[in-house]
């Protein structure tokens, strides 16, 4: 299998978002000013494209895999390369000895991190990745203990807990403090060559939808893109259903208050643009 990065219904709505929002400097966004999706836009129709062809160079049905074929393909060293979460290190390289009974790594050893690919404009280059969804911990307002909840989410977070948490091997917490990638037991399981990738790449992601409906918004999506690849759509036409979903969605939640929040969105947008190494 040339690549692992995922491919499959909810798992590959990432993969194809980095691909997307890198189109255009400082970024493509999903909609403009005004509120109307660009997803079907001569851009968005190219990103869905390429989207279908990547999966050409994955393994068979490549484009239902999702966390565990992806996972699993990199373990057995049957893929040359991936896209994917932070915590592959963590689970894959090290000792063959040393694996989980759920999954077997014969690649310890014989990994690698790198920055994420991007668009050149120019001399000049455009690379991103997404904020996909994370495990994280809240307090119900249904909740007897707000505050004793609230206490211990304060105390799991913390700086000398967390890290603990997220080198666990049996964890799926992922660094993000500043101070967790200086901790010894972060470089131990995330691996010291990924430190510095890890970080700098944090600075190129960009939020896939952050905004109210955004659950019926990536079903609509994630619906036509599988039906491109069964082969039930163009990518065109893939494009347009998704556009007129999310233009139905805008309308049912009120458009005033959807372009405020689309605005709103924005300024967590990353803007760095880089130049192309020599």
């Amino acid at each position: 299998n040339g690549h692992s990065s995922f491919m499959g219904p909810t798992w590959g709505i990432g993969t194809w978002f980095k691909r997307y929002v890198s189109r255009a400097k400082p970024n493509l966004y999903l909609f403009d000013e005004a509120g109307n999706p660009l997803i079907n836009t001569d851009e968005g129709v190219k990103n869905t494209e390429e989207h279908l062809q990547y999966a050409k160079y994955s393994g068979d049905g490549s484009y239902t895999w999702g966390w565990f074929e992806a996972y699993g393909s990199m373990a057995e060293g049957t893929s040359a390369m991936t896209g994917t979460n932070t915590n592959l290190a963590k689970f894959l390289d090290r000792p063959e000895t040393e694996s989980e009974e759920w999954l077997t790594t014969k690649i310890g050893g014989k990994l690698a991190a790198t920055m994420p690919p991007g668009h050149q404009f120019g001399d000049e280059l455009v690379r991103r990745t997404c904020f996909y969804g994370n495990v994280s911990t809240a307090v119900s307002s249904q909740s007897k203990y707000p505050e004793v909840a609230y206490l211990f989410n304060q105390w799991a977070g913390s700086t000398t807990i967390y890290p603990w948490l997220s080198a666990n091997l049996a964890g799926y917490m992922d660094p993000f403090q500043i101070s967790n990638f200086k901790d010894p037991f972060i470089i131990e399981s995330y691996h010291a060559y990924a430190m510095e990738v890890i970080q700098e790449t944090v600075k190129l992601g960009a939020p896939t939808l952050n905004l109210s409906g955004a659950q019926a918004m990536h079903n609509a999506l994630d619906e036509n893109l599988q039906a491109a690849f069964a082969g039930q759509l163009t990518a065109k036409e893939a494009m347009d259903a998704t556009a007129k979903r999310w233009r139905q969605i805008i309308k049912k939640k009120g458009e005033t208050k959807m372009v405020d929040a689309i605005l709103a969105d924005r300024k967590a947008w990353p803007t760095i643009v880089e130049k192309m190494p020599a």
